[in-house]
């Protein structure tokens, strides 16, 4: 292990605590392979099957087979669906059985519902509708061609996995006919499961629909339009992350800012649609005091720093600054490159805002940057991060791949390469100047450090 310290820099001296981590990592939830059925006996538990067929004949088939703790009992199952011919005749089908009157193949892999069956883990996918009294009779085998698109939580206990569109065949036979007729054509199937009902999360989306309305986005920005609209949603209704899953790219929508030093506490937040809002709490409910737009896109999580400026990073490399009790911007720096890093503030006014592959020093007065020898502070750091800077007195701390520690002028620095970092794990500062950084394989380092 080697580690290089500039000598007395900030007081910093190695006190190597490398202390395993004890919480083992939660592991990602398990893609379901088959589609097979999961037969959760949550109470408010439910899943169902979608099946597409699109055929070359112009016929289209439309089938949904569910199994729901909702309503009477628990496991009550239903058929619904709807073949609909070149010609414009619609078939229609439905049934529904109580929890003892259908059948559920081994290991969840088919279901046998009234006059409908579905097999989810032979070497192609199966559905048949055989129901003389309904006038239709049919099978289709749709191929397996691609592995499944296993989807992690979409929200809590909320989850879809996908059998993508591959080649379909079999035969159809409606009343009328003399004999069945075959086909040929594309067939999808997605499975769709969740812990709570449904409703709820359609529900939030339509909250946010209605509360971030297309109009309200800047024109052209990147997140106004459906896309940034679904974004948002994802990251709304996948709070708090399932363990071992987290939306969006690997990465926390971001978190509220709290301002506690006056009367009422203030909240800000921000989501990747295109709103920034503050909200005041009275100990009851909270309400609105400001609200401001942004360009769209991923966030930094906003920090509040010298008691009344609101600043936070963003993707398209911006680090911007509002009043953090009117909602006035107050100014904008470029950075360059992303910044997905909270920023963080120093006792003299200045904002170090850590971009990919570098730490900036900006005025928290103007954005301005600081000049150093004519020329605007920065410092390339030893690798990619994310890592949000800690700030104290003296020094700045930033974990990449290596523990860096600068003086606020950037001049006096110091790596620590025994430290093999993510890039992604922020340090933290304690009471006693003690700051703590989590290495790559987990284990906690405790450096001395300066108040």
């Amino acid at each position: 292990m080697r580690a290089a310290f500039a000598v007395g820099l900030c007081g910093v001296g190695l006190l190597l605590l490398a202390i395993r981590a004890v919480a083992a990592e939660p592991s990602p939830v398990p893609p379901n392979t088959t589609l097979a059925a999961r037969v959760s006996s949550g109470p408010t538990a439910m899943e169902y099957w979608d099946v597409t067929a699109w055929l070359e004949s112009g016929d289209r088939f439309f089938a949904r087979f569910l199994v729901t703790n909702q309503g009477p009992g628990e496991q009550t199952a239903a058929a619904v669906g709807h073949l609909v011919l070149a010609g414009g005749e619609v078939v229609p089908f439905k049934w529904g059985r109580r929890h003892d009157a259908w059948t559920l193949g081994p290991g969840g892999g088919s279901l046998k519902i009234a006059k409908a069956a579905l097999v989810l883990d032979g070497p192609a996918l199966v559905v048949e509708v055989d129901s003389a009294k309904r006038g239709i009779e049919l099978r289709l085998e749709i191929a397996r061609t691609a592995p499944l698109l296993a989807t992690r939580p979409l929200a809590t206990g909320y989850g879809l996995d996908v059998a993508m569109p591959a080649p379909a065949h079999g035969r159809i036979r409606t009343r009328g006919m003399d004999a069945p007729r075959a086909v040929v054509g594309t067939g999808a199937v997605t499975h769709t499961w969740t812990e709570r009902p449904e409703g709820e999360v359609l529900r939030r989306r339509v909250e946010l629909l209605a509360r971030k309305p297309l109009g309200d986005c800047p024109a052209g920005g990147g997140g106004a339009g459906e896309a940034g609209l679904r974004r948002a949603w994802l990251g709304l209704t996948s709070f708090p992350a399932a363990v071992g899953g987290l939306p969006g790219h690997g990465f926390l929508e971001p978190t509220p800012a709290v301002v506690v030093s006056r009367s009422k506490p203030l909240i800000a937040v921000a989501d990747t649609v295109c709103r920034i809002e503050a909200y005041e709490w009275d100990g009851r409910e909270l309400a609105v005091v400001w609200q401001a737009s942004h360009d769209g896109g991923t966030l930094s999580s906003p920090a509040v720093v010298f008691g009344n400026l609101l600043v936070i990073g963003s993707g398209r490399g911006l680090l911007m600054a509002h009043d953090v009790e009117t909602g006035v911007k107050m100014w904008e720096y470029d950075a360059g490159e992303p910044v997905l890093a909270t920023p963080a503030g120093s006792s003299k006014g200045i904002v170090f805002v850590v971009s990919e592959t570098q730490m900036h020093a900006v005025s928290g007065a103007n954005g301005v940057p600081v000049v150093q020898a004519g020329s605007p502070q920065r410092f390339r750091l030893p690798g990619v991060s994310r890592s949000s800077p800690a700030v104290t007195a003296d020094c700045v701390y930033v974990a990449t791949q290596e523990m860096v520690t600068v003086s606020h002028d950037f001049k006096a620095r110091s790596h620590n390469t025994g430290f093999a970092g993510t890039g992604l794990s922020s340090p933290a500062v304690g009471g006693d100047g003690s700051v703590y950084a989590v290495a790559r394989n987990g284990a906690i380092w405790k450096f001395k450090g300066s108040n």
